[in-house]
């Protein structure tokens, strides 16, 4: 309540130093045939993303070439796949539940080569999360994020199972007896034979 007066003041302000614009609705008086550089930057004021304006007053500014436009419009059709598999799930389902959905919508052809013998709709499922997350993955920068995000589960056969994990832990526990019964063996029969070769001359 104390500051009601002091807010009020301060929208009048900007109400007054405001200015409306003399069209309410640039996009839709927008005359192509008779655009120029004034009007096109006046309905990019207007109507582009935050982000895209200020991407446009710095100095490096984004290449908005044929190749990115690209990447874009990939990387929309990724979110668009990935929210409507994630509408017929409730909230609080698991990142598996979610990516068995996901698999359900991908339709590959089957002349598109694998890139592995044992590749199925699910590493695409998980694949596309993690393009939309880290990005397009033609780039190394997006590639390495990837492939360094421990919280994408790949599944066999790119990562081993909890019960792969236990069974490499038993035979590296195997080996590790085996080499500690060898070493064992060899240091005792090294001692019996040094008490054999002092014993041999007392029995001679």
């Amino acid at each position: 309540p104390e500051l009601a007066k002091m807010v009020s003041s301060l929208i009048s302000s900007v109400h007054a130093t405001f200015t409306p614009s003399e069209d309410p609705h640039p996009a839709s008086s927008m005359d192509i045939d008779k655009m120029t550089l004034k009007s096109l930057k006046l309905f990019l004021l207007d109507c582009a993303p935050l982000q895209l304006l200020a991407d446009r007053k710095t100095g490096n500014r984004l290449s908005l070439n044929k190749r990115t436009l690209s990447q874009l419009k990939y990387c929309h059709s990724l979110h668009a796949m990935i929210s409507s598999a994630d509408s017929n799930l409730p909230s609080d389902a698991s990142i598996e539940e979610r990516n068995n959905m996901l698999a359900k919508l991908i339709k590959i052809n089957p002349k598109v080569g694998l890139p592995h013998p044992q590749w199925t709709a699910l590493h695409d499922a998980i694949l596309i999360r993690a393009s939309a997350k880290h990005g397009w993955p033609d780039k190394s920068t997006s590639t390495m994020a990837i492939a360094n995000d421990k919280e994408i589960k790949w599944g066999a056969p790119f990562e081993a199972t909890e019960k792969a994990k236990t069974e490499e832990k038993e035979d590296e526990d195997d080996s590790q007896d085996e080499a500690k019964f060898q070493a064992e063996f060899d240091q005792l029969h090294n001692i019996a034979s040094r008490a054999a070769a002092f014993l041999k001359p007392l029995s001679a």
